[in-house]
């Protein structure tokens, strides 16, 4: 899936981290997000839609650069 927004996102299934990167360099992890969330966000049809719809407003950010 390509976007417009991120470059590059990661799954840590045993820490429960959801790490996106952004096309201007930033990155964000999302803490303690279900296995069934981060699937859900792969198969997306949009990752900046369901980053603004599910992520963004149900777990916590960091952003971590």
């Amino acid at each position: 899936m390509t976007s417009s927004w991120i470059k590059n996102w990661s799954y840590d299934s045993d820490t429960g981290n959801l790490d996106i990167e952004t096309k201007d360099g930033a990155t964000y992890t999302y803490g303690e997000v279900p296995e069934y969330i981060a699937s859900d966000f792969e198969g997306a049809d949009s990752l900046g839609s369901f980053h603004n719809s599910t992520l963004r407003n149900d777990y916590d950010c960091v952003r971590t650069n």
